[in-house]
Order: C-alpha cells, then structure tokens, then sequence
C-alpha cells in the first residue's frame, strides 16, 4: 500500500513537471512571437518617420537655396532698372564704374561676378571677386561665354527678359541672374543685360546648416564620382529637378551612411537642365537609434516578463495543488489591483512631467516672439513668421529721414572704443525714445548716421509733420547732450518725401529696409546739407510751408538727380501745435 502511495506521488510530480515545462514553453513562444511583431511594428514606424524627417529636411534647403537665388534676383534686377544703369550701357561712362560697379559694391552686395553685356554680346564691364579674394580678376571663361551668349538666345530681348539659376564654373557651382536693362519704368528698349553671381561656397553652405540645424553639402557629378553616389545619380535620373520645392518623394533618395547617420538627395540642374550637383543633406539617426534602444528594452521587459510570470504561474500551479480554488482567484486580483495602482502612479508622474515640459516650451516661445518683435515691425514680424517668402510692399508717399553727426571721425579717434560705443549708445537711445512717442519706425543705423521713416508699415496722412517733429527735436538732443559731454559735433539732417518698396529679404539677419529714389534723394539731402541744419526737398516743404518756417536754400546739384531746390527747416509756426509724444494714444 505504502508502495502504491510512493508510486502515485511519483506520477503526481512527474504530471506537475510536464505540465510546468509545457506552459514554460508555451509563454516562452507567446512573448518570441509578440516581441517580434512589436519590434517590427516599431522599427517600421520609426524609419518611416526617419524618412519623412529628412526629406523635410531635404525640401527646407532647397527652400533655403531658392530663398537665396531670389535675394539675388531683387538686386539683379533692381540695379537694371536703374535710369543711369542704362545711360551707362549707351556711354560706358568711367564714372559710373568707379562708384556704382567697384569692389566696393561686390563686396557690400556679396557678389563673386558682376557683368553688363552689351545687346550684340560684347561686354560694357565684367570682373570677378574670387572667393577670399580683395582684388577683382577677369570673368571666368564659363561665365563669359555664358553670358556673351545671352542676349542672342533671349532676342527679341525684352524689357523683362531675365535668367536665374545654377551655372558651372571653374570655381565651382555658381548662383547667376540676368536681367535685361531698362529705365526705371521698365518702358525702354533693353541695352543689354546686367548680371550677377555668387558661389554657392563654405560661407553659404555654413550660414543654411546654421539656420536649419543639418549637414548641409553640394556633391559634384563630374569627375569620376564613387559608386555610391553613381547609384544615386542613376536613380535620379528620371525624376524632376532638385531644385523645385514641390518634387514628389521619388525624387528624393533617403540612404543610411552608417548606423549612425542618414543622407538624403535631391539633384540640382543647372540653367540649361542639365544635371549639376546633388543636393546632399544628412542628419543623426536619432530615432533609429531611439527604436534599437526601445526594441532592447522591450525584449529585456518581456523576457524578465516571462521569467516572473513563469515563476508564479509554477508557484500558483503549486498552490492551486494544494489550495482552493477561491484562495487562487483571491491572490490573482491582489496581484492585478497593485500593477492597476502602480501604471496609475506612473501616468500621474508622466502628466505632471508633459505639463512642466510644455510651460517651459511657452516662455522659450513668448522670448522668442518678444525678440522678433524687437528686430521687426509687428505686422513684418507676423508676415515673416506665416510664410519664409521675401516680404515687400508699395508705399506711395512716405517720409525719410537721414542723420549723421559731424565731427565723429576726430571723435571715435580720440575715444577708446567701448567709450565710443557708450557716446553713440546714449544718443541713440534718446533718438529712439523719440521713435517711439512719435510712431515712426526707426529703419537702421550704420556707424554714426541714423535712419528713421514714416508713413510705414502702417500708413498715416502726417508721415511729413512727424519727420518734420523728429528733426527739430533731434537737434534740441544734440544740442543739450553736447553741452552736457562738452564735446564738439554736431548733427546734420537730410529729408525727402516720395514713393518707396520697403520690405524683408533674403534668410538670415533679417532687416526691414527702403528702397526706391525716394530714399536715395534723403540721403543726399543730408550729405549735401551743413552741419547743425536740416535741408528737406521741394516734396517735403510743399507739405509743410503752411505749418513750419523754411528758409530758402537755392538750388544745388544733387549727384544722379541733377539741380534741385531745397529748403532749410527753421521751426514750427507759432500757431500750429506740435506733433507731440503720445498720451495714452493707440
């Protein structure tokens, strides 16, 4: 009997290992099977998202590079409706080479070429400033016979015939635009054309990866280029140019470099249409290596699973064995309602850590939003911020003024220079508290001139009172910071009233800015003016001889304008009231 008992205790055990060993295996190919579809389901997800990133990525600087191309466009064709511009094609003038074609203009422009080509192909002037160069050389050949076949390709040429795009040269890729050169009307026969190039060079490059946070590079498809990017190439081949912002996917090849990083493609072709480069961006490959590093957790996570359940489901069978059933059920929804507790607890901590995220990404964007505001007008501000397009608008009659203080230059010689920093500094900062009660918008400062106009972005029918207001009280400024400094300067003021373009271009360092003749002519009021006075043109006095005192100055020769009668500003007449600072006024 004793015997009998032995044996069935031993048929028991072997019963409880058998069944143990099949319910081992059986949640050993449960937790294979759910964490080989939830590697995949997380790897697939997180590589298509890479894809999307960095073809994103890919379009942004196609932007980038468009965005450019047509900052260049703006002053190609602005210079080539420039009246003298094309008084110069007809005379060839030296002049107009020394103060309007000179290194100086490459330089300020940041231009590598700059060329006017005559209608029948012979070039007026042409001179390249090679990268790192502070010397002008002669036209590389390419760009040369490039452009002394424009003329011939575009007749009849136009007053709107232009050309902008990519050209190889000797140096590398190259950003050009041809304008055809008119008058300022644009009502003119073409003279020829004027164009303008700059490499598309380490500076350029650095400035887009900056601004959008990527490796940014052009690969050149000459020479004898290495198998992958011939893979590539060949593979963009039939797709659309690199060059459009709106290409499908299928142009866009997406490559992993490594492990660690990823590159997609874009081709870029040049004005003819031929392949020129590829467009190569390459990013970390941050979520790939986030979705490894997931997978890793998630299969350490079921395999501790697994153990752990395996180790109480042997020690529930060994209970259930020797124990009631109820008992079995009681343990089972204890064991339930901790794990119920502790996700509670871990979604709580979560919510609290998503909440003090999001507060911190408010401030960072409010001192964001707050320094734009400082560099733009608001209405520029939200314009830039709604669309990466240049900005531009047409104002018929607006008010600019131009200021400089005479005697700087011994000045800043005498002073060291964190206190002629201060000196400005002090006086600046009155002149744009006076911006700012009158409601004018202060446009720039450069050295010792400053810059102010009215009637912009938002327009106003007293644009020429409140300029007339800042002027005088621009001279009382002077006048008190002078006495208190005893220092000897004094400040000269140039006014004009007429029709601008104001606007934001290009990517980087944005400034909201004039353009127009309107502008040039304040400037020269304010250089042919005399210290201490402010000389304002016939536009201006014929708004304001009815409310302010002027004394004629006579007529002057104004450079590009030729003789013109200006005023000098004395004051307000006693029976008008200032244009005072705001009150509580909107």
């Amino acid at each position: 009997m004793d015997d009998q008992v032995t044996l069935m205790a031993k048929q028991h055990r072997r019963h409880r290992s058998y069944l143990g060993l099949g319910l081992g295996l059986g949640m050993a190919l449960v937790l294979g099977l759910l964490y080989a579809i939830a590697a995949s389901v997380l790897l697939g997800s997180l590589g298509a998202l890479e894809q999307a990133n960095i073809r994103k990525d890919v379009r942004r600087s196609l932007d980038a590079i468009a965005a450019e191309l047509q900052g260049l466009r703006a002053n190609t064709c602005d210079y080539a409706r420039w009246d003298e511009a094309y008084d110069y094609m007809a005379t060839g003038d030296p002049r107009f080479e020394r103060n309007s074609m000179g290194i100086s203009t490459q330089q300020n422009l940041g231009l590598n070429i700059l060329a006017a080509v005559l209608a029948d192909g012979q070039f007026r002037y042409g001179r390249q400033l090679p990268l790192g160069a502070t010397a002008l050389t002669p036209l590389p050949p390419s760009v040369r016979d490039h452009l002394a076949a424009w003329p011939r390709q575009q007749r009849p040429l136009s007053q709107t015939s232009e050309q902008r795009g990519w050209i190889r040269t000797e140096a590398g890729p190259m950003l050009l635009v041809v304008c055809a050169i008119t008058n300022r009307q644009a009502t003119a026969l073409p003279r020829g054309a004027l164009a303008m190039g700059r490499y598309f060079a380490e500076e350029q490059i650095a400035a887009i990866e900056r601004q959008l946070r990527v490796d940014l590079d052009l690969v050149p498809l000459t020479g004898s280029p290495n198998d992958h990017i011939r893979a590539v190439r060949d593979r963009l081949a039939a797709q659309p140019s690199g060059d459009d912002a709106t290409i499908p996917d299928s142009a866009i090849i997406v490559i992993p470099t490594d492990r660690d990083r990823v590159a997609g493609y874009a081709r870029l072709d040049d004005v003819q249409g031929q392949p020129l480069a590829l467009l190569r961006v390459e990013i970390p490959r941050d979520l790939h290596q986030q979705g490894i590093l997931a997978s890793l957790y998630l299969g350490g996570s079921l395999a501790i699973a697994g153990v752990a359940f395996g180790l109480v489901g042997w020690w529930l069978l060994n209970r259930l064995l020797r124990a009631s059933q109820q008992l079995a059920r009681s343990e089972e929804a204890l064991a339930k309602e901790s794990a119920l507790r502790q996700a509670d607890a871990r979604y709580r901590e979560k919510a609290i850590e998503l909440e003090i995220a999001l507060g911190e990404l408010n401030i960072e964007k409010e001192r964001s939003e707050s320094l734009l505001l400082n560099i733009l007008p608001e209405s520029i501000a939200l314009q830039l911020k709604q669309s990466r397009n240049s900005i531009a608008e047409h104002f018929d009659e607006v008010t600019i003024l131009f200021a400089d203080i005479v005697g700087f230059t011994p000045l800043s010689a005498r002073l060291q220079p964190i206190e002629l920093v201060d000196f400005l500094n002090r006086i600046f900062s009155e002149f744009d508290e006076l911006v700012e009660d009158l409601r004018l918008e202060k446009i720039k400062t450069i050295g010792d001139a400053y810059m102010v106009a009215s009637g912009l972005p938002i327009r106003r029918p007293d644009h020429a009172e409140a300029i007339a207001e800042m002027a005088l009280a621009m001279q009382q400024k002077v006048d008190a910071f002078r006495d208190s400094t005893h220092e000897d300067f004094q400040i000269r003021i140039g006014i004009n009233t007429g029709m601008v373009v104001a606007g934001v271009i290009g990517t980087k360092k944005f400034i909201y800015d004039l353009w127009g003749d309107a502008v040039n002519v304040a400037s020269r009021m304010e250089s042919s003016g005399v210290p201490g006075q402010i000389q304002v043109t016939a536009a201006t006095y014929d708004r304001l001889k009815d409310r302010y005192d002027f004394e004629p100055r006579g007529t002057i020769h104004i450079k590009g304008k030729g003789v013109m009668e200006t005023y000098w500003l004395r004051g307000k007449k006693p029976a008008i009231a200032a244009i005072g600072p705001r009150h509580g006024s909107p």
